[in-house]
């Protein structure tokens, strides 16, 4: 659960800041120029391919929070339970004799 809320939040990030992408391509460039003593053509270009990895990272970040299932332990165990109960009850309404009503008939039968 907490690493899907972090996901949530590094994609939220993710898409505040690239939702201008050429003033995000504009600050970073400025920066890389500022503090790697880079030429303005460079760090732009740089900053152009930063934007391109955090784009394809949003993006897989999405698709793994979409196919990649869930475990959630209580659940399962619920699941598990549920199961173990529909079982005993069937075993005990066939020692009773009842019919079997759980698939409905048609008309065609």
């Amino acid at each position: 659960m907490a690493k899907d809320l972090l996901f949530l939040l590094l994609r939220a990030s993710i898409t505040a800041s690239l939702s201008d992408r050429e003033t995000f391509i504009e600050k970073v460039s400025g920066i890389i120029e500022h503090k790697m003593h880079r030429d303005p053509k460079s760090a732009r270009q740089l900053s152009n391919q930063l934007a391109g990895i955090m784009e394809g990272l949003n993006g897989t970040l999405l698709l793994q929070q979409l196919f990649i299932p869930k475990r959630d332990k209580k659940l399962n165990k619920t699941l598990d339970e549920l199961t173990i109960a529909v079982e005993k009850l069937n075993t005990l309404l066939e020692e009773a004799g009842l019919p079997d009503n759980s698939i409905p008939k048609t008309d065609k039968e």
